[in-house]
């Protein structure tokens, strides 16, 4: 990963923050995989809470930090990755999509879809379009991405393949913090109402990032051997 990609994304403390909301949907897995895994943030998350795992990203500089945390990673493409390994029960796929054109989106979630076992999630993070900051700021701080994706899109590429949706919406992990936020949240929201830009609060005040849950009908977690 280049170091200004790289000093622009947050630190792994910021990253591990916004994404340890997501453990509790891999508690009683056996077998994850974390997508474009980067430093490792997710891959960390899912060890300290005891949950096997593997990552996998083509980028040789995110690898070596990886192996020297001691994670269990591969590097490759992602898609070919998962074009010749199957029998997972977790995907997890943070910050990917928007690195895709519209139809390798569509490769991504069927590949995923076809690499887990029935039961089997996935969890996908990505950048919010409604919300102002990551669409006009955060989006373009990285030069390897290719176009946002709105929620209802995500659903129903998940949906097309076959995925039951299970929870989607707004990241409550990046929802803005801090008195600032609150006191625009709670003072200026009824104003804009008021004048009738409400629509504008929800581009102002929504969550920085997006996720969707899916699950790969068939057997549930609780009943695998």
């Amino acid at each position: 990963m280049k170091d200004y990609i790289e000093k622009l994304r947050g630190s792994p403390e910021l990253i591990r923050k916004r994404l340890a909301s997501y453990i509790d949907y891999f508690e009683g897995r056996r077998n994850v995989l974390d997508l474009a895994c980067g430093r490792g943030e997710f891959l960390g998350l899912l060890k300290d809470s005891n949950i096997p795992a593997v990552g996998v990203d083509s980028d040789p500089d995110a690898i070596g930090t990886c192996r020297r945390a001691g994670y269990t990673v591969e590097e490759s493409d992602i898609i070919e990755f998962l074009k010749n390994n199957s029998g997972f029960d977790g995907i997890m796929a943070s910050q990917i999509v928007e690195h895709l054109d519209g139809p390798s989106a569509e490769e991504l979630t069927l590949r995923c879809f076809e690499a887990l076992r029935p039961g089997g999630i996935i969890v996908l993070v990505t950048l919010n379009p409604e919300n102002l900051t990551a669409i006009t700021r955060t989006f373009w701080l990285d030069p390897t991405h290719v176009r946002p994706y709105p929620l209802d899109l995500l659903i129903e590429l998940l949906k097309s393949v076959g995925f039951e949706i299970v929870a989607g919406g707004g990241a409550p992990a990046t929802l803005p913090q801090g008195i600032r936020a609150m006191i625009k949240r709670r003072f200026m929201a009824p104003v804009l109402r008021l004048i009738g830009l409400g629509q504008l609060r929800q581009h102002l005040y929504s969550a920085h990032d997006i996720f969707v849950i899916a699950q790969k009908p068939g057997i549930g977690n609780e009943d695998r051997a």
